[in-house]
């Protein structure tokens, strides 16, 4: 929340300074973190968030069309699905069921998502094909490589609880890497019942189901850096209200690798595979 009024001010004092100084084409970026390290803490509204989508709503501008528990079709600007492009992990991904019941933001549970980029304006081209809606990046987490030759284990877990529909939301992750090699392995586990309202009424169907592991391995060899990475989700009976149109299953996984090599002066050629 912080790193968002960090934002706003900026831009203010852009605007003041505006009449001094064209800053029309510049780019402000703030980085930072409102938790120093050894703190615990709760982002607002992400309790037990399951859905990826979810984060597009706090996004000015964006939104989320919902179907049911696990499928959260983004929306930007008033354009929704497919208008959007949306890419996981550079892969652009298209939903293949029946009234989007498998939108690509529904593939990486929300615990194991990195970053949520969203293009303001109009997207570069280097972003996708089909951007009219604009293009939503996203990353999973990964292993990074180290600054030294000695291994080090980083680790992350997450689990919450609704009472609403007795939910549970499961996830731990894991990284183990030096300058040279890294290795990640992730998993989660979300499921919840039908919710209920007035106290004992339930609204059916409206029970999730999703299991998700990745698991992934880089390594770097004179100016070559080569990674390997899978990621597999199984959906079970998940319900829509909304809807006559509920999931039974999805099940899929996806293969990529990645490889990149420096020529020096600044020039490099990366390449990326997808099955």
């Amino acid at each position: 929340m912080k790193q968002f009024k960090l934002t706003i001010l900026s831009a203010a004092i852009v605007a003041v300074s505006a009449n001094a100084t064209d800053y029309s084409n510049q780019t402000i970026i703030v980085e930072g973190s409102s938790m120093r390290p050894g703190e615990f803490g709760i982002a607002p509204d992400s309790t037990a968030m399951k859905d990826t989508a979810s984060l597009l709503k706090r996004v000015p501008g964006a939104n989320v069309n919902r179907n049911g528990p696990l499928t959260g079709i983004a929306s930007y600007r008033g354009l929704y699905g497919g208008r959007i492009n949306t890419v996981v992990d550079g892969m652009s991904w298209k939903g293949v069921g029946p009234n989007s019941m498998d939108p690509p933001l529904s593939h990486i549970p929300a615990s194991l998502t990195e970053s949520l980029t969203v293009y303001r304006g109009i997207a570069p081209v280097s972003s996708g094909i089909e951007t009219i809606g604009g293009t939503i990046l996203t990353e999973s987490r990964k292993s990074k490589f180290a600054s030294t030759d000695e291994f080090e284990f980083h680790g992350l877990a997450s689990t919450g609880y609704s009472s609403v529909d007795d939910g549970v939301t499961n996830s731990v992750f894991g990284s183990y890497a030096n300058d040279k090699h890294r290795v990640h392995a992730s998993a989660s586990l979300e499921q919840g019942n039908d919710y209920k309202y007035d106290g004992s009424d339930t609204v059916d169907p409206s029970q999730y189901d999703r299991d998700a592991y990745t698991v992934g391995y880089g390594t770097k060899f004179g100016s070559h850096e080569l990674g390997f990475d899978y990621n597999n989700n199984d959906t079970g009976h998940t319900g829509t209200p909304s809807l006559p149109m509920d999931i039974v299953w999805v099940r899929g996984g996806v293969f990529s690798m990645d490889h990149n090599v420096q020529f020096g002066e600044g020039r490099s050629l990366e390449s990326s595979y997808y099955y």
